[in-house]
C-alpha cells in the first residue's frame, strides 16, 4: 500500500485534476500470504488498494469537470461470496474463489461509492474485459502453471480486452452513467450481493476501515 501512497503523492504534486482514474492492477495466487499491512495480497492487490487510490485521489478528481472512474472487474465477479466473517479468505483460501470474491468486492464498492459520490460530477463504473492474453496469473508456479498456458489458447486480445475501459473513460453515451456493470460496451443487470446495496454500503465501509492508517 506504500506504492499507492506515493502514487497519491506524486498526482497531488503534480496534477490540477484528473479526467479518468483507470484501477487496472490485478493478481491471483496458489497461496494465501499476507502483505506487510496485514491484508491477505489478492484482496489487497485486486480490491483495497483501487479504493485507496480512488479515495486518496478524490480533490483531484473533483477538480475535474466530469471525472470517470474505470474499474477492472470480471465476470467471475457472479462466483465470488461476500461473507463478512470471511472477507479475506481467514477460514478458508482458495485461488479461484478468493480472486472471485475480490471482483465481487470491485463491483459492490463501485456500486456503493457511486451512490455516496452521486452528489458530484464524478462517475464510478465497472466492466469485464473478458479473458484477455497478457501475463496475468503468470510466474505462480505449482498447478496454476498449466492452466494458466491452456486458458491462454482462448483467451482475446489486449486491445479487445480494453475497448469497454476505453468506451467508458471516453464515449459520449457512457457519460452520467455510474454505479453500473459493463461487458462488451454493454451495461449489464447485476447479481447476488452486487444487486445488495446494503451489503454494497457495509462492504465499503468495511474497506476503508482495512486501509492502513
Amino acid at each position: 500500500m506504500s506504492q499507492v501512497r506515493d502514487v497519491i503523492q506524486d498526482l497531488d504534486a503534480t496534477e490540477d485534476r484528473i479526467d479518468v482514474l483507470a484501477n487496472n492492477a490485478g493478481a491471483w495466487f496458489q497461496h494465501r500470504a499476507l502483505t506487510s499491512e496485514g491484508n491477505e495480497r489478492t484482496v489487497a492487490i485486486n480490491h483495497l488498494a483501487p479504493v485507496a487510490l480512488t479515495l486518496g485521489l478524490k480533490r483531484l478528481l473533483l477538480a475535474a469537470p466530469a471525472a470517470r472512474v474505470v474499474n477492472t472487474g470480471s465476470f467471475v465477479y457472479r462466483q465470488g461470496r461476500y461473507d463478512p466473517d470471511n472477507l479475506q479468505a481467514e477460514k478458508r483460501f482458495s485461488t479461484n474463489a478468493t480472486y472471485a470474491a475480490a471482483k465481487l468486492y470491485n463491483l459492490m464498492v463501485t456500486r456503493a461509492l457511486a451512490r455516496r459520490w452521486s452528489d458530484t460530477a464524478i462517475t464510478i463504473n465497472c466492466f469485464s474485459p473478458g479473458f484477455v492474453a497478457t501475463e496475468f496469473g503468470r510466474g505462480e508456479g505449482g498447478l496454476l502453471e498449466p492452466v494458466y498456458r491452456f486458458t491462454r489458447l482462448f483467451a482475446i486480445s489486449p486491445e479487445k480486452g480494453a475497448a469497454t475501459l476505453i468506451h467508458l473513460a471516453d464515449a459520449a453515451e457512457a457519460a452520467g452513467i455510474s454505479g453500473a456493470y459493463f461487458e462488451k460496451c454493454r451495461r449489464l443487470d447485476v447479481s447476488g450481493s452486487a444487486a445488495n446495496m446494503n451489503q454494497c454500503d457495509a462492504l465499503l465501509d468495511w474497506s476503508v476501515r482495512a486501509l492502513p492508517t
